[in-house]
């Protein structure tokens, strides 16, 4: 299964930085638009629109396309639908890896509390009760947490 890969290059977190770049790509998502269309949809200025479309177009979140009349539309990319829409495979996998890794914690955090350590002569009580063998309870604690959260 292949994940695909969405590049944000400096240009892309540049256009994503604006409020208005975000809400204009967010109106996109709808369907192709005119320049009028966003205008009077976003109450921008078209001149200031037109600044807009063209550091995104830049960016290859959105592309420009003229139609056979003289209408010109804007409309979303593949990387910019990517970027409002984040693919399900990809958060599955997210948290798959995250609980493998909480799993895999609370077995280690278990384990080494049944193996206990090997107490030094700093420990108390080792001297007196002649045992070798320290079981510290917060190993079982922290590894039973983390079995329970994942």
């Amino acid at each position: 299964m292949i994940l695909e890969k969405i590049g944000l290059d400096r240009k892309s977190f540049e256009a994503l930085a604006s409020e208005s770049r975000v809400s204009i790509l967010k109106a996109l998502d709808e369907n192709q638009k005119t320049v009028t269309d966003l205008s009077s949809e976003l109450s921008m200025a078209k001149s200031t629109l037109f600044e807009h479309l063209t550091k995104m177009v830049d960016a290859g979140l959105i592309e420009k396309k003229e139609s056979k009349n003289k209408w010109v539309y804007y409309r979303l990319t593949d990387k910019g639908r990517a970027i409002l829409h984040p693919r399900e495979k990809t958060k599955f996998f997210i948290v798959l890896a995250s609980a493998i890794i909480t799993l895999t914690g609370g077995v280690f955090g278990i384990t080494k509390y049944l193996l206990g350590e090997k107490a030094s002569a700093l420990r108390k009580g080792v001297e007196e009760t002649g045992l070798g063998v320290f079981h510290d309870p917060l190993y079982l604690f922290v590894g039973l947490s983390l079995l329970v959260l994942g």
